[in-house]
């Protein structure tokens, strides 16, 4: 049956979780759809920096028979992130530096009569 969505949503959302290793004898069900709630980009549904998976392997636990654990190593995705932490991560283009610099405030310096009133 796979892990619960609401742990799922906790392992996702705990930024202290870079690894994890899923073992798994359902894997038509619970696997490929843990996996896939663990891989889905960030969104409002899915909330921390999505996982990646890195390596499964195959144990055949129970010999001349259908059943086959699945081990599975995921890693967090560092490609990705929220939309603000990429954003926080990223260099202004030239152009866009430029707009800044031009809507910079200039100094501005009292005149003589906002001095005295504010004395």
């Amino acid at each position: 049956a796979g892990l619960h969505k609401f742990v799922i949503a906790a392992i996702r959302d705990c930024s202290f979780i870079k690894k994890i290793v899923f073992v798994s004898c359902d894997h038509t069900n619970g696997l490929l759809h843990n996996a896939s709630v663990l891989c889905r980009a960030t969104s409002h549904s899915s909330p921390g920096i999505p996982f990646k998976p890195v390596k499964v392997t195959a144990v055949d636990m129970f010999p001349h028979t259908d059943c086959v654990e699945v081990v599975m190593l995921f890693e967090r995705d560092s490609s990705t992130g929220t939309v603000i932490e990429q954003i926080e991560k990223s260099e202004p283009t030239p152009d866009e530096q430029a707009a800044v610099e031009s809507t910079k405030a200039e100094e501005v310096v009292p005149t003589d009569d906002q001095k005295e009133q504010n004395a």
